[in-house]
């Protein structure tokens, strides 16, 4: 009997606790427009310590959800109008207002306002408002729109997400979203609309960022052409396809890199290009290591002063590195590039690697 009723006090608590987040997070984010923490100027009591179970389990009982909390302590799940302080939570915390201070909970903190300080989740932060300071998750954060922009950092296993503007850091293990972004985003893939500043990534998608197709010639894959795009031109990711049409053999390659472009002038430009092919024997996909390293300077002259096309010319430095063999009576190695200015040429164990200087030109759009 005890285990059903301490059951039905959990599912009542939690059913009071998100029913009055959700009524009053949108008023509260409206006021956050005309306050930067509206906690202070609403007609809330003061309270310097209170422990909770789960609310209204507590000692602020049902009156939580009209209490600013200094120390707020809730060993599993508690409700607050909001904390100036410290509040800490074993699974939840949520707050109707706004935060200052630090935030700590378990699995959560539900925030229907603003946040200042820092936000500690073992899954997700939530804030409905601007967040200054802080959010550190092992899952999500997310943090709403302000007219206010504060310097804000985003930590999360997974994804951060703000809809509106951002001007700090955002790093996550998959992924990082924003519309506009004033300073850094680091993850695999990376989604904003503009951002002024840096955005690094397997994948950066900047709508208003950098955006420029090339296609060239080489010795090695004749035949090539990539898409560039990132947050600008100080750092791009790049996809790749190249083919060797004509020759012993065919082949083709799929690639991925990153590079960086200055312009010392108007016309003239320098970029410095990685890229990675797993070059493919024939036109199946060649299952065997088979990697052409490239290192490309290249140099540029545009053909108008504003224009974006641009006559490209470099070297190349090739490091090809393969496991890739006709039969198996045959060599480990792949042929692909002949012997033209070889650097060198060893095999150890089943691996074989093989470097040479090569040129190539091309123009990018």
């Amino acid at each position: 009997m005890k285990h059903i009723s301490f059951r039905f006090a959990i599912c009542v608590s939690a059913l009071l606790a998100t029913t009055s987040f959700g009524a009053h997070a949108q008023s509260a984010s409206a006021s956050s427009a005309t306050s930067a923490f509206p906690a202070t100027s609403q007609a809330y009591q003061r309270e310097p310590f209170q422990i909770t179970l789960v609310s209204p389990l507590g000692m602020n009982g049902l009156h939580a959800g009209r209490t600013v909390n200094t120390v707020s302590l809730n060993l599993l799940a508690g409700y607050a109008a909001g904390v100036k302080g410290v509040e800490l939570g074993g699974l939840l915390n949520v707050d109707l207002d706004s935060v200052q201070g630090l935030q700590a909970a378990g699995l959560g903190n539900l925030v229907g306002g603003p946040a200042q300080g820092a936000q500690l989740a073992g899954l997700t932060n939530i804030t409905v408002g601007s967040v200054q300071g802080a959010q550190v998750a092992g899952l999500l954060n997310y943090q709403g729109s302000a007219p206010h922009v504060a310097a804000t950092t985003q930590v999360a296993g997974l994804a951060n997400v703000t809809p509106g503007k951002i001007q700090g850091v955002q790093v996550a293990g998959l992924l990082n979203v924003a519309r506009t972004v004033k300073g850094l985003q680091l993850a695999p893939v990376n989604i904003a609309d503009s951002v002024a500043g840096a955005s690094i990534g397997i994948l950066s998608l900047v709508r208003h960022g950098y955006h420029r197709a090339e296609v060239w010639t080489s010795e090695a894959l004749t035949t090539n052409a990539a898409y560039k795009m990132g947050a600008s031109h100080q750092f791009y990711n790049i996809i790749a396809v190249g083919a060797q049409p004509f020759g012993d053999k065919f082949r083709w390659g799929l690639g991925y890199g990153f590079g960086t472009e200055i312009a010392p002038t108007n016309r003239l430009t320098l970029s410095v290009d990685v890229l990675s092919f797993q070059v493919n024997e024939k036109k199946g996909w060649t299952k065997q290591l088979n990697l052409l390293n490239q290192l490309r300077p290249m140099l540029g002259w545009r053909l108008s002063p504003t224009g974006r096309t641009t006559l490209l010319v470099g070297p190349t430095l090739n490091v090809m590195v393969s496991t890739y063999r006709t039969s198996e009576s045959s060599p480990y190695g792949s042929r692909l590039g002949g012997r033209h200015l070889e650097l060198f040429n060893e095999t150890h164990g089943r691996t074989n690697t093989r470097a040479w200087l090569g040129l190539n030109a091309g123009l990018r759009f």
